[in-house]
């Protein structure tokens, strides 16, 4: 019995399992950096852990500076977009906060920060700091970064002044 060319890739096309296309990032590009403002609905902000993820709503860029004042409620970083593919696939990013050392309220000292940050292929993302605590109001250079799949795709560096 001859199988027709069609007929085999048509069954061999049922063996192999469905998988979803695996998200390929090619890059994230910073759009405009300095200092925001949002709106917090929700903040898992304990009072130990600076960097937690907040729901926040219509963050506005104040001012575009790489330089941050360190005063209570102030709140910095970026806007990104992700190049890759497929469009509107999510994606998952580490947001990594790097750090002159703080001192927690419970004597940790922390330098550097993460947390994961959700966001789609083709779409534009926001990722900041806010100083919520006197402990955290630390002169000197703060890195944000995006790491995807192990790898800093993102960077922007700000210096901040004591006042």
């Amino acid at each position: 019995m001859k199988i027709s060319s069609l007929k085999l890739i048509m069954i061999l096309s049922l063996c192999i399992p469905l998988t979803a296309i695996a998200a390929d990032v090619k890059s994230i590009i910073i759009i405009d950096y300095g200092i925001f403002k949002a709106n917090v609905i929700k903040s898992s902000h304990s009072g130990t852990a600076a960097a937690g993820p907040s729901n926040l709503k219509n963050p506005a860029q104040i001012q575009q500076t790489d330089e941050i004042p360190a005063l209570l409620g102030t709140r910095f970083g970026f806007h990104f977009f992700i190049n890759g593919s497929p469009r509107n696939e999510n994606v998952n990013l580490l947001f990594r906060v790097v750090s002159p050392p703080l001192k927690s309220p419970d004597e940790k000292e922390i330098s550097s920060q993460e947390v994961l940050l959700k966001s789609k292929i083709g779409a534009k993302g926001y990722a900041d700091y806010a100083f919520d605590d006197t402990w955290e109001l630390v002169p000197g250079k703060w890195v944000l970064q995006l790491l995807y799949e192990g790898k800093v795709m993102a960077e922007k560096s700000f210096t901040i002044n004591e006042q």
